[in-house]
């Protein structure tokens, strides 16, 4: 099976669905806002999001090589940059980036800046707790409450381990967010890490331009 839900991300064995849900699949979607001016190093950021009858084939669903950069004369392979399971950027050395599916289909539209733009702080947090409520589905999560708002151009926050590398994220939506979270029949992002309390972990924003920020220190899961 190509993704795997939370039990397999331990056992590393298939899990069939409860008979009264449908395990749903992933699909890549561009995170990016529309027609954003990119920062000089930044690129297009693409999310593999939940959808019922969305795929569930081998490797990331973030990182599609047969998408291809509009040019003037023929299609620009971009660079891609994973920068958590599910989560990648991609780049090319264009003003005008047009980001085409693999029939040619437009994604999204952005254009190249030369204007500096300063990197995002760290998050700041003012609480970080794993939660497993009761439900009729099985749910554990991560929810982190930030202290304030999240700085404009963010768009996902990373959770990783304390040396810094990634294990999931979560769209940015609120003051509470979810950088972890597994329920039953959710389908997660092959290379996707659990967390549960007493994990020591870092956090990080990704911004529009698909730049990480500073990271925070070691924190512990409550």
């Amino acid at each position: 099976m190509r993704h795997l839900v939370l039990a397999a991300l331990v056992t590393l064995a298939p899990v069939t669905a409860h008979a009264d849900c449908a395990l749903t699949g992933l699909v890549p979607k561009v995170l990016s806002r529309p027609d954003v001016v990119l920062a000089p190093d930044g690129g297009l950021v693409v999310g593999a999001v939940s959808e019922d009858r969305g795929s569930l084939d081998p490797g990331d669903v973030a990182i599609q090589n047969q998408w291809r950069f509009a040019g003037t004369k023929q299609a620009i392979e971009p660079t891609i940059t994973t920068l958590a399971p599910g989560l990648a950027v991609y780049r090319a050395d264009l003003d005008a980036l047009e980001l085409q599916d693999d029939h040619g289909g437009s994604l999204a539209k952005a254009t190249r800046g030369t204007a500096k733009r300063t990197r995002l702080a760290a998050p700041r947090l003012a609480s970080l707790i794993y939660e497993a409520p009761l439900s009729r589905r099985s749910i554990q999560r991560v929810a982190v409450t930030l202290d304030g708002e999240a700085p404009s151009g963010a768009i996902a926050l990373v959770l990783a381990d304390a040396k810094g590398k990634p294990r999931s994220w979560g769209p940015v939506a609120g003051t509470v967010l979810y950088p972890y979270q597994h329920r039953d029949c959710l389908t997660l992002p092959n290379g996707t890490a659990s967390s549960a309390k007493g994990d020591r972990v870092t956090l990080f924003w990704i911004d529009e331009h698909g730049r990480a920020s500073a990271r925070t220190r070691v924190q512990i899961i409550k």
